[in-house]
């Protein structure tokens, strides 16, 4: 039993250290954008999973300029590059596809401390028809497509839509 109780500790410890993101908890944060000056609702830590990596996929709306996107933000120890056009393919489980693009050049930075690694993260500009496909049908996958290969994530789908649905009836249905 004790050796159990020091190999669970040993993995929390390790985790912890790589920066692995088991301690944030899901959230809807309401923030004053002092750039563009408006309000923006938004999620954090809304993430799905592959074996190894993860990417967490936030819905941001700005009330004031009635503008929904997606936030991506990638964190792993190697670049993905992700692309800027038709860089994020969600798979339904009847095999549609839906293709968007970053609303710019991704975002790519190098972390520093607690863990270190890469980040890649930008927004992508949702559209009602598009948000619509996202909300009500299955979803069984996203292809992130980078410069030499791409990223499948296919873990934790029913919880995203699920606080996607949330979102967009606490906050959607007011203004879009």
């Amino acid at each position: 039993m004790k050796k159990i109780s020091i190999t669970l500790l040993f993995i929390l410890l390790s985790l912890l250290l790589q920066n692995c993101s088991i301690l944030p908890i899901y959230q809807i944060k309401t923030i004053n954008d002092p750039y563009y000056k408006s309000t923006i609702i938004t999620e954090q830590w809304n993430k799905v999973h592959s074996f190894f990596e993860s990417i967490a996929l936030n819905l941001r709306y700005s009330p004031d300029y009635n503008k929904l996107e997606l936030r991506f933000d990638y964190i792993d120890d190697k670049w993905l590059f992700i692309q800027q056009y038709n860089s994020f393919l969600f798979l339904f489980e009847d095999d549609d596809v839906l293709t968007l693009s970053t609303s710019s050049s991704p975002n790519r930075d190098v972390r520093s401390g607690s863990g270190g690694g890469i980040r890649e993260w930008g927004n992508i500009t949702l559209y009602k028809e598009d948000f619509s496909k996202l909300l009500n049908k299955k979803l069984k996958s996203l292809r992130v497509i980078g410069s030499k290969y791409h990223v499948e994530f296919k873990i934790g789908f029913p919880t995203l839509q699920n606080r996607w649905r949330n979102f967009s009836k606490l906050h959607l249905d007011k203004y879009w």
